[in-house]
């Protein structure tokens, strides 16, 4: 008997199996207020609300259901705007706190006006990991005692493996009664969150205006656009002790007060890979990024333009074994080092940089204090007065183009890098091999202990040796996602669709653990295929679908599932 035919009778079979449907709340046709109908709730149901403001705050207390505005039902945005919940400044707006799980999601709203001690927007604490998705989580404020240091998450507050995701997360901050110290005016994070796709502008704290990120936090921080946030220190982002991924984001044009306007890295183990940190400012300390007493790891980021009001415009390295790899550090600007300052520090390795045209009164490049350190493959060149400082610091530099200065190491050179086109930020090398009028003559003179292991026009072109620049050396270009895909789309799943009933439009969730072929179609009761929604490649991750089921009739219906070699059903009732 052949797969297809097992799927129909199984499906057959469980029209007669399953148990009765998770039932719709609606607000406020059912109960005049959001959290009425979730104490009315049970795990699986959708309250779903409809547009209106709410002066409330509410609370899940435990129940693993799916709140949401029309949006869900819709997909049209405007609902989040017309759908309000207002927490009239006396608390959380919402509240996790019983073990919500990730099934538990929030969706759709504008969450605001909510005065708390520790997340004034949304509070997910004492393992929870909701689903927080297509939320403007704004205008929130936290406030505490001046001798409190647990003042912390203006907008989300999240302690568990919450998926955080496509939200707007703006204006939240802490109220001029500022105490001794408050983390995370966006999002405060203390867990393995998974925060994806948010634009988090326009907030406040003491530390970390866009994101905090303290103790021990595993957290992915991807494609997310962090900007105008302000801080005393870390206008965009701050880790703390963490252990994050930091993949694909904006973090641009935050400031601080005093320290680090973009990214600040204390004594933890962070991997920064292909981000653009642009445009941001301090009035004391680094610009772009300042890393003390960590051994994290930065690949292929964009770090142009920063402004520091001290040393370290670009990127200052203070302490222990961090790596810079195949970055960009371009056109920055400090007061005593425009582009890298390295201070007290051991075990630096700078490889396949472009450390290029940054400026300062005293060391345009790169400036060393004190430091052990391995530089290759760098070209470090354009920048104001010196290129390259060394007080009393252990270097090793070799195969690098150096402008001005012949640097005693092997395969040093001094000239002209030949980039394809640098003033509209092309710092590919040239190649006639790809249609360029010259050969640079940093390819294939780079460090023999390096490969580059991608070879066309758009990465390294080396056969023999390596290229100088940040587009040679090692494959560096990738980052490493899986531990947390293990966690949150860990699985192959197929969830339950919202809302159930539905009319005329569902949501169909699933999960895949790896990148599979997919198939989705529906079926009626009678086990007879009436659709497919889709039939080709997904990525591993969480992914939707909507079934628009408006030439159908009423009656219960299955989604089918099969990826790869698993196969999983869901039953469906559509009421007109």
């Amino acid at each position: 008997m052949n797969r297809k035919l097992i799927g129909i009778i199984t499906i057959v079979m469980m029209a007669y199996a399953l148990p009765a449907f998770a039932a719709i709340i609606n607000i406020p046709a059912d109960y005049l207020t959001i959290q009425e109908g979730i104490n009315s709730s049970a795990d699986g149901d959708t309250v779903l609300v409809q547009p209106g403001t709410y002066v409330e705050n509410i609370n899940f207390n435990g129940h693993n259901i799916t709140l949401g505005s029309l949006f869900l039902t819709t997909g049209d945005t405007a609902y989040i705007a017309e759908t309000v919940i207002d927490g009239n400044s006396s608390g959380s707006v919402v509240t996790f706190e019983n073990g919500e799980d990730s099934t538990t999601v929030i969706a759709g709203f504008t969450i605001m006006n909510g005065y708390s001690n520790f997340g004034g927007g949304i509070c997910a604490r004492n393992a929870t990991s909701p689903t927080i998705i297509y939320n403007d989580i704004r205008s929130n404020t936290i406030e505490g005692d001046p001798f409190d240091f647990n003042v912390n998450g203006c907008g989300i507050y999240a302690t568990g493996a919450s998926l955080i995701s496509n939200n707007i997360i703006r204006d939240n901050t802490v109220t001029l009664q500022t105490p001794a110290y408050s983390v995370g005016g966006g999002i405060y994070i203390i867990g393995p969150a998974v925060v994806i796709q948010n634009e988090i502008h326009s907030n406040y704290a003491r530390g970390g205006g866009g994101i905090g990120l303290m103790l021990h936090a595993q957290a992915l921080i991807m494609n997310n656009n962090i900007s105008g946030n302000e801080a005393f220190e870390a206008g965009g982002l701050y880790c703390n002790r963490t252990e994050a991924t930091i993949f694909g984001n904006s973090v641009n044009n935050n400031s601080a007060q005093y320290e680090v306007g973009g990214i600040y890295c204390y004594r933890g183990s962070n991997r920064f890979n292909s981000n653009e940190i642009v445009g941001n400012s301090s009035e004391h300390g680094a610009g772009g990024i300042s890393v003390i007493g960590d051994s994290s790891v930065f690949v292929n980021n964009y770090i142009a333009q920063n402004n520091a009001g001290s040393r370290g415009g670009g990127v200052k390295l203070s302490n222990f074994g961090s790596t810079f790899e195949g970055n960009f550090i371009i056109g920055n600007l400090g007061y005593g080092t425009g582009g890298v300052f390295c201070v007290q520090s051991d075990e630096l390795q700078l490889t396949n940089n472009v450390i290029l045209n940054n400026s300062s009164e005293y060391y345009g490049g790169i400036c060393f204090d004190n430091v052990s350190a391995v530089l290759i493959n760098n070209i470090v060149r354009g920048n104001e007065n010196m290129q390259l400082f060394n007080w009393e610091s252990e270097l090793t530099v070799a195969y690098c183009n150096i402008q001005d200065s012949l640097w005693p190491g092997e395969g040093n050179i001094d000239t002209d890098p030949l980039f394809r086109d640098p003033e509209n930020g092309d710092f590919h090398l040239m190649s006639t091999a790809c249609g360029d009028p010259y050969d640079s003559p940093c390819i294939d003179t780079g460090s023999p202990a390096l490969i580059d292991s991608l070879l066309d026009c758009d990465w390294g072109l080396g056969t023999i040796l390596s290229d100088m620049g940040a587009y040679g050396g090692g494959d560096s270009a990738t980052v490493d996602i899986s531990d947390y895909l293990d966690r949150f789309p860990s699985r192959f799943s197929f969830l339950q669709n919202y809302p159930n009933p539905f009319n005329p439009t569902t949501i169909i969730r699933y999960s895949l653990r790896h990148q599979s072929d997919v198939t989705i179609e529906i079926y009626n009761i009678l086990g007879q295929r009436v659709a497919t929604l889709f039939d080709g490649n997904k990525q591993a991750g969480y992914h939707t679908i909507a079934w628009h089921a408006d030439d159908y009739p009423s009656g219960v219906y299955f989604a089918r599932l099969e990826a790869g070699i698993r196969a999983e059903n869901i039953k469906m009732v559509l009421l007109k």
